[in-house]
């Protein structure tokens, strides 16, 4: 967290979030049964393809966003070590 200030990086995603992982993990919510899904298609999970890679594509670019703040953080440490020595 200091090295992310120091590099002025706010870290976190810049996307509202409406339900944490925790949660979600704690209510155990699947992918596939999701309820939205569930309960207009009948358990039919191939019907829900459109939601399903929305949900992953979601998740790619939180790793994605997660990758540049981390590159980030260290091209200013990287910075910082190279102005001290």
């Amino acid at each position: 967290m200091e090295a992310a200030a120091a590099a002025g990086v706010q870290l976190g995603s810049l996307k509202p979030q409406i339900i944490t992982q925790v949660e979600m993990a704690e209510s155990r919510v699947l992918l596939a049964c999701h309820d939205h899904a569930r309960t207009s298609e009948f358990y039919l999970s191939w019907k829900c393809e459109p939601e399903c890679h929305a949900y992953e594509k979601c998740q790619y670019e939180l790793v994605i966003e997660r990758m540049l703040q981390m590159q980030k953080i260290c091209e200013a440490q990287e910075a910082k070590h190279h102005a001290s020595g």
